[in-house]
């Protein structure tokens, strides 16, 4: 995408000669383990994923979320258990909503901009 040509054998060579440093591979791999995807994600899925997103004390002030069905009673205790600010957006107002898809479509960009997920494991 850069506009070099280079060819197989280059990339052989140069992959012989590269280090073979794994703590760089670790490191990248223990800032993902807390994310993960499902299909069919349930109240007890999304706060499992909370608690392992903010494991030491280190949580936002607020989270936003909208009224779906999924969220249930679980989400928004456990929300308020970890001492964050649950805010829901208003029922039928898409201004809020297109602020919350906004963000999240923006950190996909961010976090997925350099790959190309081909499944779920290739994803996780």
């Amino acid at each position: 995408m850069l506009g070099f040509d280079v060819s197989e054998r280059t990339i052989s060579r140069w992959m012989r000669r590269a280090p073979r440093n794994p703590a760089p591979a670790k490191r990248w791999l223990s800032f993902l383990h807390h994310f993960n995807i499902t299909r069919h994600p349930t109240s007890s899925w999304i706060v499992q994923q909370l608690r392992e997103a903010f494991p030491y004390q280190s949580v936002p002030r607020f989270l936003l979320f909208d009224h779906d069905t999924k969220y249930g009673l679980e989400v928004p205790a456990a929300i308020s258990s970890m001492a964050i600010a649950c805010v829901r957006t208003s029922i039928r107002s898409p201004w809020q909503n297109g602020v919350a898809e906004r963000w999240v479509g923006i950190c996909r960009y961010d976090l997925l901009d350099h790959i190309i997920a081909l499944n779920k494991c290739h994803l996780k």
